[in-house]
C-alpha cells in the first residue's frame, strides 16, 4: 500500500521530468514533517506540491496545484489528500475551466468522477468554483485506487501543459478574473487550515 508521502514524491519526480522544481521555505516545526516543492515553466506560473504530517500522527496532508499562465488555455489542476489520525478521509481533485478547458483532461476526470460516484463527499458552498467533474470523496478501502489515476490525470496535465495553445488579449483578461475568483472561494475552506492549526 503507498502512503501519504509515497504519492508526494511520486508528484515532485514526474515535475521534474519536464519542469524545474525548487524547494520553497518553510516554517521548521520540530513535531511535524513540513515539505514543499515548487516548479514552473514558460507555460505553467505556479506549480506547488506540498506534504505535511505532525509527529502524532494527527494530520497528513498531500497538496498539489498548478497555475498556468495567463497567456495558455489551460485549466487549473489540483489534488489534495487527507488523512486524519491514520486514515484517508478524503481524495480532492479538479482540472478546473479557468475558463479555458482541455477536451482530453476532461474526459479522463469526467470517467474518474463516475466511477466513484457513489463515494462522493457532501460539498460546502465554496467549492462551487470547481468543476462538474469536481472529484471530492471518502476513499474508505479504494484510497490508492483512486490515488493512482489522479496522479495519472496530473501525469497527463503536466503532459498537455507542455504543448498549450495561446489565448486572446481578451482571454487574457477573462483568466485573470476566474483566477482570482478561484483564490477567493479557496480561502473559504477554513476546514482544512483548521486542521493545520489543530492537530497538536
Amino acid at each position: 500500500m503507498k502512503s501519504l508521502h509515497n504519492y508526494f514524491q511520486e508528484l515532485c519526480k514526474e515535475a521534474g521530468r519536464s519542469y524545474k522544481t525548487f524547494n520553497i521555505d518553510t516554517k521548521k516545526i520540530d513535531s511535524a514533517t513540513w515539505e514543499n516543492i515548487g516548479f514552473n515553466s514558460d507555460h505553467i506560473r505556479y506549480g506547488h506540491i506540498e506534504y505535511f504530517k505532525s509527529n502524532n500522527g494527527k494530520v497528513e496532508v498531500v497538496h498539489t496545484m498548478c497555475y498556468p499562465h495567463f497567456n495558455f488555455s489551460l485549466p487549473i489542476f489540483g489534488f489534495d489528500v487527507i488523512a486524519l489520525n491514520g486514515n484517508v478521509t478524503g481524495i480532492f481533485c479538479d482540472v478546473t475551466p479557468a475558463p479555458f478547458d482541455h477536451p482530453e483532461l476532461r474526459k479522463k476526470i469526467n470517467s474518474i468522477f463516475k466511477e466513484y460516484e457513489e463515494l462522493k463527499r457532501t460539498l460546502p458552498e465554496w467549492t462551487e468554483m470547481f468543476s462538474i467533474d469536481f472529484i471530492a470523496v471518502s476513499p474508505k478501502d479504494k484510497f490508492n485506487e483512486i490515488a493512482d489515476k489522479c496522479i495519472e490525470l496530473y501525469k497527463q496535465y503536466l503532459q498537455t501543459a507542455q504543448t498549450p495553445e495561446m489565448v486572446s488579449p481578451m482571454g487574457i483578461i477573462k483568466h485573470k478574473e476566474l483566477r482570482n475568483k478561484y483564490s477567493e472561494y479557496q480561502q473559504q475552506n477554513t476546514k482544512t487550515a483548521k486542521h493545520y492549526r489543530d492537530w497538536e
